[in-house]
C-alpha cells in the first residue's frame, strides 16, 4: 500500500483553512456568513465564524429602538447567527469576538453579541436574551467571555443593537418655485405631523412679523418678504421654534429655498406623509411639502461590519476502562 504524504506547503493549506463546518446559522444570516471552519487540537475543538453584515448578497437591517433588537432583514424570519451545540462545538468554555471592520449602520455604532432562544428576528427580540459582550461595534476590539456548566448548550448567538438609535426622519419643504406674494395672512397653512405618526401641527401664515424675524411657534410671518428663500426663511424658523421639530441653519439664515425639517425624536412611526393646507387654486402658493422618510419604522441598512467569532469547546473524552 502507498501512503502519501502532505508536504509542508499542502499542509500548511489545509490547517489554514480548517475544516468547514455547519454552525446551524439562520436562513436569513446565511447571506452575511463568510465562512465557518473548525480545527482540532485533541480534545479541544475551535470554531471560527466569519461575518460580513454589510455584505451585498442582502440588506441587513437594524431597527434599534433600544438594546438587544436583532439584526435581520425585512420579515419575520429569525436572524441568529449559530445556534450552539455540544455536537458541533463541543462544550464550550469560551466566546472569542474580534471586530475586524467597524459595525455601523451609517448612524448606529453601538452594537452587542447576545445569547437568546431561538426565536429572535429583526424587530423583535429572541427570548431568554442574556449579553455576551457589548459594544464592540469598534474595529479592533477583542473581547472574550468565559463559560462553564454548558451555559450556552443549544442556545442562539445574534448581533443586536446596543443603544437605541439617534436615526430620525426628515423632510423637506421646497419654495424653489414658490411665489412669496401668493401667501395669504391666516390661510396658507403648512401641516406636519410629528414622530409619533399621529399628532398633526399647523404652521399659518401671519402678517404681524418679518420673515426675518425670531421664529414664534406654529406661525410663519411672511412679512417684508421679497424672494422665495425669504419665504423658505420664514417657513423655516416658524418650524424651528416648535418643540418637535428642527430646521437646516441655511434656510433660517434665509440663504436656501429648500427647508429641512427633522424630528426631534425617533420612534418607530416617525415616517409620515406632511400637507399643504388652504392653498389658493387661483393663486398658489407653489410650497411642496414633502413626507417624512429616512425614519426607523423600515429599518436602517447596515453600512458595515466584519466580525470574527471564536468559540472554544472540548469534546469529553471517553471514560478509562
Amino acid at each position: 500500500m502507498t501512503m502519501r504524504r502532505l508536504d509542508r506547503k499542502r499542509l500548511y493549506e489545509v490547517e489554514k483553512l480548517g475544516q468547514a463546518v455547519d454552525v446551524g446559522t439562520s436562513d436569513v444570516m446565511k447571506d452575511a456568513l463568510v465562512s465557518a471552519s473548525q480545527h482540532r487540537q485533541g480534545h479541544m475543538l475551535t470554531t471560527d465564524m466569519l461575518f460580513d453584515f454589510g455584505t451585498a448578497k442582502a440588506t441587513m437591517l437594524t431597527k434599534a429602538l433600544a438594546a438587544a433588537d436583532p439584526v435581520g432583514t425585512a420579515g419575520t424570519g429569525v436572524s441568529y447567527l449559530c445556534q450552539i451545540t455540544d455536537a458541533v462545538f463541543g462544550i464550550v468554555t469560551t466566546v472569542e469576538v474580534f471586530t475586524l471592520e467597524a459595525i455601523s449602520d451609517g448612524t448606529l455604532t453601538n452594537f452587542d453579541l447576545m445569547l437568546g432562544n431561538g426565536d429572535g428576528f429583526f424587530g423583535s427580540d429572541a427570548g431568554g436574551g442574556a449579553t455576551i459582550q457589548t459594544d464592540i461595534g469598534l474595529v479592533g476590539y477583542i473581547g472574550a467571555t468565559g463559560y462553564d456548566d454548558e451555559d450556552l448548550k443549544d442556545k442562539y448567538l445574534y448581533l443586536t443593537s446596543g443603544a437605541a438609535t439617534g436615526q430620525l426622519a426628515t423632510a423637506t419643504i421646497d419654495c424653489s418655485a414658490a411665489v412669496h406674494g401668493n401667501m395669504t395672512n391666516g390661510v396658507d397653512t403648512i401641516r406636519l405631523i410629528t414622530s409619533d405618526g399621529a399628532t398633526a401641527v399647523n404652521f399659518i401664515a401671519n402678517s404681524g412679523g418679518n420673515h426675518d424675524d425670531s421664529g414664534t411657534d406654529l406661525q410663519i410671518k411672511i412679512g417684508g418678504m421679497a424672494s422665495a428663500a425669504d419665504l423658505a426663511q420664514a417657513i423655516s424658523r416658524g418650524i424651528h421654534a416648535n418643540a418637535n421639530f428642527t430646521t437646516d441653519a441655511d434656510s433660517r439664515g434665509g440663504s436656501s429655498t429648500t427647508v429641512t425639517v427633522t424630528h426631534v425624536t425617533s420612534t418607530a412611526n416617525s415616517n409620515h406623509d406632511n400637507y399643504l393646507l388652504n392653498d389658493d387654486p387661483q393663486a398658489s402658493n407653489g410650497i411642496v411639502v414633502n413626507a417624512f422618510t429616512g425614519g426607523i419604522d423600515d429599518g436602517q441598512a447596515m453600512a458595515s461590519g466584519k466580525v470574527l467569532i471564536r468559540v472554544t469547546g472540548f469534546v469529553t473524552p471517553d471514560d478509562l476502562a
